[in-house]
């Protein structure tokens, strides 16, 4: 700021950049589940989530439903992924004739494009084939039976109420029952009813002034104390709407338009009994809500029905037709209104449409045509589909927290994707199980261990991956039965748990941070010479020690070459600094590459590396960010070099220890000289 007289200019410059440091606590696993969002990534924080959103684990899909539990058991949080591709799965709609009908997530709902429907099952499969849809608005007041001739009105119609010439009410026609010979009757104005006087007979007139002979029907009490219609609704073969809220009206918001009718409740209910165990159980209620779509609630908040659904619903999806049946589009006539649009609030006395026929058991919306994964027929395309479900996780940019990819059920093919991935992500690790068929079979123990050599002999060198022996023994408490599943997912598990409880660079194995939980037994323990048959070829052995538990019993990567970065600490250590010092580096793009611009950034790398190296990460480093590797050149290219050197520490994989017997007289100073 200039100054054209004396004055005072405060500034500030900002000297205290920082590099936030950020946990390894994410694996990724890709599930054929029962149900749940579709090719979308859903981050889970515990077992009643996992359970909530994707289903329960079955007999094809337990061994990556059972590895996103155990990331979740060690603390960690699990990147869940339901794949599908051409006709595995689809969503349940109460429209027949949809073919290849599926909305993927809410996130496609919110952009779908596809055929129109009135109502889809939240998340696509066949558990939402017991989905029911039901909604009953205000309806008619009253319920009368007539009598002689056909009173030749329809719904829609005007009439007026006299008992002996004397004006009861106005109203309009709702439904005409031919068959029961009844008139359901909305009256115009809400503070007239027509009394209760058993069989009396009374004249109505329609529009065209036609006497009409009725007779009320049931008790019908003065002043709308009973509303003998909506009495009778049920939502369900002997449930009764009356039992759930009472009846609808007119909202507050839409009244002060001059409008009426509006409200309306919805209910979904389990039909058939899948989801809750019981028939017609309600899932959940939406009440009072409004056909009005600027229908609002006393404190402002939206109560427009569709919004309720997309917003609130965990089963269903409305779909782009759902007002129309809903709410019609017809005109109706009223006692002095001519052609009152159904629907619109935004002048006077305009009157929503009732829901024709609701209340019926009999009607309603019921889901059907989702279906499930065909593990018989489409075995080899679900596989596929598992496996290019990973791709999701390729892009580092939306996903740069995944920190582990754990492929559940074990492939050559599954097994290289992942490693792949990791590599081009260059920020997560590959955590790799033997297949099943090398340890869960009847061989001896050398026959397994050779098997799982030859498996992983087949793998390509990567320090962005970890290979392990074991297949351990679990009770799963949803099927009532024992399964063995892979260690992969406790191996991530035990890096989540050594980073939460000590560092990320500690290593994972070992009786102090190696030990598995929720293990009942191992299918394989290599011995001594086994471990170190498998050690020599990139295999971490699990082994069951007795009195110390299941143990992971090394933390090698699967990186071939002699080399620091055969070591998960290391490769865990340089993940981390290098995912923060990335992150940090990107608020001095568009910077100026001068000395200033130098200096902040070792200003803000140097401290962290320091914490690191006193945290026992590194024992030493030398950041080199000045002129010599920023020269002239450089900063006419728009480039800006740092150069960062780290010695990583070492993890203790042997130990030699010497006993040394001497003779009593000996000086330990002369022999230690």
């Amino acid at each position: 700021m200039a100054f054209a007289s004396p004055g005072v200019s405060i500034k500030e410059v900002d000297l205290t950049p920082t590099i936030n440091v950020s946990d390894q606590n994410v694996g990724a696993v890709v599930i054929a589940a029962e149900t749940g969002p579709v090719d979308t990534v859903t981050f889970i924080t515990s077992e009643k989530e996992l359970v909530e959103t994707f289903g329960k684990p079955n007999d094809k899909n337990f061994e990556s439903w059972f590895a996103a539990l155990t990331i979740i058991q060690y603390g960690g949080i699990a990147a869940v992924v339901r794949p599908t591709s051409s006709n595995i799965v689809l969503n349940s709609s109460s429209d027949a004739g949809l073919s290849n009908f599926i909305i993927k997530s809410k996130f496609d709902f919110d952009n779908y494009s596809g055929p129109a429907f009135k109502f889809a099952g939240r998340s696509a499969g066949s558990l939402f084939n017991s989905i029911k849809v039901v909604a009953v608005d205000h309806g008619a007041d009253q319920v009368i039976t007539y009598t002689g001739a056909d009173p030749s009105v329809v719904a829609g119609d005007a009439i007026r109420i006299l008992n002996g010439g004397t004006l009861l009410g106005t109203g309009w026609i709702y439904k005409v029952d031919t068959t029961a010979n009844t008139l359901h009757i909305i009256l115009n104005d809400s503070t007239k009813r027509i009394p209760s006087t058993g069989t009396s007979t009374y004249s109505i007139t329609d529009n065209a002034g036609t006497p009409v002979v009725l007779v009320a029907a049931g008790e019908i009490a003065p002043n709308g104390v009973n509303n003998t219609y909506y009495d009778t609704l049920e939502y369900a073969s002997g449930l009764k709407w009356r039992d759930v809220a009472p009846q609808p009206g007119t909202s507050a918001s839409v009244a002060a338009k001059g409008g009426k009718f509006d409200e309306m409740h919805i209910l979904v209910i389990d039909e058939d009994g899948n989801v809750s165990g019981t028939p017609n159980t309600i899932l959940e209620k939406y009440l009072f809500v409004s056909k009005a779509k600027d229908g609002s609630t006393l404190d402002g908040s939206l109560m427009y029905f569709y919004n309720a659904l997309a917003e609130r619903s965990k089963y269903v999806f409305p779909g782009q037709s759902t007002g129309i049946d809903f709410i019609g589009t017809s005109k109706i006539s009223l006692e002095g209104v001519t052609n009152a649009t159904i629907g619109e609030t935004n002048s006077a006395n305009k009157v929503f449409s009732p829901i024709l026929n609701s209340g019926s058991p009999t009607l309603g919306f019921s889901l059907s045509g989702g279906t499930d994964y065909d593990f018989v027929t489409d075995a080899s395309d679900i596989a596929a589909a598992v496996t290019s479900g990973y791709e999701l996780f390729r892009d580092s940019e939306n996903f740069n927290d995944v920190d582990f990819l754990i492929p559940g059920s074990i492939t050559a093919d599954r097994a290289a994707k992942l490693i792949d991935i990791a590599e081009s992500r260059r920020d997560c690790v590959a955590v790799i199980s033997p297949r099943r068929s090398d340890v869960i079979n009847s061989s001896t123990s050398a026959v397994k261990t050779e098997n799982i050599v030859d498996f992983f002999s087949g793998i390509a060198s990567s320090s962005f991956a970890m290979f392990d022996s074991g297949y351990k023994y679990i009770y799963d408490k949803f099927n009532d039965t024992y399964r063995y599943v892979p260690c992969a997912a406790d191996v991530a598990g035990l890096c989540i748990n050594t980073t939460i409880n000590s560092e990320t660079w500690f290593s994972p194995a070992g009786y102090n941070r190696g030990n598995l939980r929720n293990a009942t037994k191992l299918a394989y323990s290599p011995k001594q010479s086994e471990r170190d048959r498998l050690y020599t070829n990139r295999i971490n052995p699990i082994v069951s020690f007795p009195g110390q538990g299941i143990v992971l019993f090394g933390d090698k990567t699967a990186l071939s070459s002699p080399s620091a970065f055969n070591r998960i600490n290391v490769r865990r250590l340089f993940i981390e600094i290098e995912k923060n010092i990335a992150r940090f580096s990107k608020f001095q793009l568009f910077e100026i590459n001068d000395e200033v611009t130098r200096s902040s950034f070792k200003a803000a790398v140097e401290p962290y590396l320091r914490g690191v190296q006193g945290r026992r990460g590194i024992y030493d480093f030398l950041v080199v960010c000045d002129e010599t590797n920023n020269t002239a050149d450089v900063i006419d290219r728009n480039e800006f070099n740092a150069e960062i050197y780290v010695k990583p520490a070492r993890s203790i994989n042997f130990i030699t220890i010497t006993f040394i017997a001497t003779r009593t007289g000996i000086s330990f100073g002369e022999l230690t000289q």
